[in-house]
């Protein structure tokens, strides 16, 4: 990828068919493409910290946290 910084936004060059399945993705979500990607690093970066935790084992009381936890996260999500 090499990206062109233009203000504040930049184009990347991928494959036709990856930008196709992008923008079908963000259409079928209702989001724009930018804001397609931008929840698909955050849930990249939550699965590579459930892997940190996972590899230090997680308390019985840790695992209560994080089950709390997400389903706070995915009772703000349903609307969206």
């Amino acid at each position: 990828m090499h990206p062109r910084t233009t203000g504040s936004t930049t184009s990347i060059k991928v494959a036709v068919s990856t930008r196709d399945g992008l923008n079908e993705l963000a259409a079928a979500h209702g989001l724009t493409v930018d804001r397609l990607l931008r929840r698909m690093i955050r849930q990249g970066r939550a699965e590579r910290l459930a892997d940190q935790l996972a590899a230090h084992g997680l308390t019985g009381d840790d695992r209560l946290v994080m089950d709390a936890g997400a389903a706070t996260v995915a009772r703000l999500y349903e609307g969206r």
